[in-house]
């Protein structure tokens, strides 16, 4: 294995991180927001979010708090393995991320399929 001071980040690589950590940062404020609002009970269009998807609360909070949670934990570890030069396990970490966020948009639109309009 080449020394570590001799590696860099590959141009897609220093792309893909440049494109999918902001998307990251976004996902997990916006679900975090609203698993806080749910859970603090805010007034406001996240804290009642449920309500238009058919869901129960609870449900709807742990399926918030899950997204935020994993959004966390791929933020934390774009930027661990990009710092470390762990080229490999970088690569893994995008393939991970680019499949949470295309189910986040599958699960999200699903949702949207089966809103009641205004309760």
């Amino acid at each position: 294995m080449p020394p570590t001071e001799n590696l860099k980040l590959i141009t897609y690589q220093q792309g893909l991180l440049f494109v999918l950590f902001p998307i990251c940062i976004i996902v997990a404020m916006l679900y975090g927001w609203s698993a806080f609002s749910i859970l603090t009970r805010r007034n406001g269009l996240n804290s009642n979010m449920y309500l238009y998807v058919n869901m129960s609360r609870n449900t709807y909070l742990y399926y918030n708090l899950f997204v935020f949670v994993v959004s966390s934990v791929s933020i934390f570890y774009q930027l661990y393995f990009a710092v470390k030069l762990k080229l490999t396990a970088l690569n893994y970490t995008f393939w991970a991320t680019i499949i949470l966020l295309i189910a986040l948009i599958a699960f999200e639109s699903y949702l949207q399929s089966r809103n009641l309009g205004k309760p």
